[in-house]
């Protein structure tokens, strides 16, 4: 398998976790009642939604560009088992939970503040 191929399997796999996340969090904070709260709101609304573009846009290019299907097969003694298939080729991604959860949190914090993160989109009262 090609570095390039691999580092979108592993998009493929952990953006679906950071997207999960975001949105329990954003659930979370519409609850929160504070003067900072649009800003927070602004904020995970700004990473949610370039979390799902990226998302889709690797989805797009693991079947265009790769025609790649992968799957998920389960987890057992504290490891995550993808799957990946080609047309004549197939084979197995092992990640440690402990891993996955590193990988994820390292993947938000990208998109909250490192070189993913975009300008957010104020759409809860005047900017300033």
């Amino acid at each position: 398998m090609d570095p390039e191929m691999e580092k979108t399997i592993y998009s493929y796999i952990i953006l679906p976790y950071a997207l999960t996340i975001f949105k329990r969090d954003r659930k979370q904070f519409e609850n929160f009642s504070s003067a900072a709260f649009p800003v927070y709101m602004d904020k995970l609304d700004t990473v949610i939604d370039t979390v799902q573009k990226d998302l889709n846009a690797v989805k797009m290019q693991i079947i265009r560009t790769y025609h790649l299907h992968v799957k998920y097969i389960g987890k057992e003694h504290g490891m995550v088992q993808y799957k990946w298939y080609l047309k004549n080729d197939s084979g197995d991604i092992w990640i440690a939970a402990n891993d996955l959860r590193n990988l994820t949190k390292d993947m938000m914090a990208d998109y909250l503040y490192g070189p993913l993160a975009v300008e957010m989109v104020h759409t809860r009262g005047p900017r300033k």
